[in-house]
């Protein structure tokens, strides 16, 4: 790996020299404010700029950064990880040969917990919501689902055949996984049901906030959240009772919908409808604009808090 080095290009010449001010990282070289400044060209021998707009820092890893770039936000994701999760999870969704999942994460801005496989055994048992089917992060005991130790965490298959699916894993750090088979399928064809969605998006909001409290995670600490829907193409949107109504089927020809949302872990009960919201709107959107009322999620949200489902 080779040692970082800003360099100057001529203003005259155009070939590049090194420069008189250095820096050891790129974040100081994006924030500092470097101007009215000259140096000799090592080349042509005339006084150049050495001025943000003709400087590049060559990082240890050989990557040219400008001076007129903005500093990139470091996502909060372990992409590694999430993605050895879909590879782990992705056949098992397969075999079920059912058109749609829902993908889940979650991880929590620095600084990361460390906790024991029993920790996270016991946040994981004591977080599932059974208001409304399969739930979310479901947890069982027997010997075939029962979840599994890693090095980093635990994880957990289970898997009906033709039926449904789910796969989720939790890590020490408290990063969590989960991808599943989604309700409507087991009960109808492509169709997408108003109201299972925004009851299956309140229960991941709530799992997560049960989940990090009960690991004793700070309240004020960020959580950031994304769920992804998928084998959304050619689906009708409606409501799952037919004598619920919803203003008319719209389908749609977008196949995924994701949104990541950051909130504090004390908010995500305290604003729950709106969070709810957040997610669900551009999901529904994809049908014909199709937009749900206020007092839908309201009813809808508040009644699976109080332990009903339509």
């Amino acid at each position: 790996m080779q040692k970082p080095v800003c360099l100057i290009k001529c203003n005259h010449c155009k070939k590049q020299f090194r420069s008189p001010i250095q820096f050891d990282t790129p974040g100081p070289f994006f924030t500092s404010t470097i101007a009215n400044n000259n140096a000799r060209c090592r080349e042509c021998g005339r006084m150049t700029r050495c001025n943000k707009e003709n400087m590049y820092f060559n990082d240890r890893d050989g990557t040219i950064h400008h001076g007129d770039e903005t500093i990139p936000e470091a996502s909060p994701w372990d992409e590694e990880w999430i993605k050895d999760q879909r590879v782990a999870a992705t056949p098992g969704w397969q075999r079920t040969k059912q058109p749609g999942l829902m993908e889940i994460r979650f991880t929590l801005d620095d600084p990361k917990p460390s906790k024991s496989h029993q920790e996270l055994n016991q946040a994981a048992q004591k977080s599932e919501i059974r208001t409304f089917g399969w739930p979310i992060g479901v947890y069982l005991n027997n010997d075939e689902s029962r979840p599994k130790h890693r090095a980093d965490g635990i994880v957990a298959e289970i898997a009906e055949y033709k039926s449904r699916y789910d796969y989720w894993a939790l890590r020490s750090n408290g990063d969590y996984y989960l991808l599943k088979t989604i309700f409507e399928d087991l009960s109808a064809t492509n169709k997408l049901f108003v109201d299972t969605r925004i009851v299956r998006v309140t229960e991941t909001l709530l799992y997560c906030a049960h989940l990090y409290t009960t690991l004793g995670v700070d309240p004020s600490t960020t959580v950031n959240i994304a769920i992804r829907h998928a084998g959304l193409v050619g689906r009708t949107l409606v409501m799952s009772s037919a004598a619920a109504h919803f203003p008319e089927p719209n389908t749609s020809i977008e196949d995924v919908s994701q949104v990541d949302i950051p909130s504090p872990l004390s908010e995500l009960e305290t604003n729950l409808v709106q969070l709810v919201k957040q997610v669900t709107a551009p999901l529904f959107v994809l049908f014909n604009c199709a937009e749900v009322p206020d007092s839908t999620y309201e009813k809808i949200v508040n009644d699976f808090v109080k332990g009903r489902t339509a």
